[in-house]
């Protein structure tokens, strides 16, 4: 597990990141995050995912994407 906190538009996130998929060129984590912001706080479903796509023998196509929902937790 990996923990990360970091503040998104005034409110602290807390991150719990726990491995999901690990190959060479495939990386998907997920997490389910704490949010607190305005005095409220709620949690976040977040999947994280790192592709490195061969194009050649010197050359790759890198693709990062995150997903976010609100749950209905907290």
């Amino acid at each position: 597990m990996s923990l990360n906190g970091e503040e998104i538009g005034g409110g602290l996130t807390v991150q719990h990141y726990v491995e999901d998929i690990a190959k060479e060129q495939h990386c998907r984590v997920i997490s389910t995050s704490d949010v607190f912001a305005n005095g409220n706080c709620t949690t976040a479903h977040v999947v994280w995912k790192l592709i490195a796509k061969p194009l050649s023998d010197i050359t790759c196509e890198f693709t990062n994407v995150v997903l976010v929902h609100t749950t209905d937790d907290c």
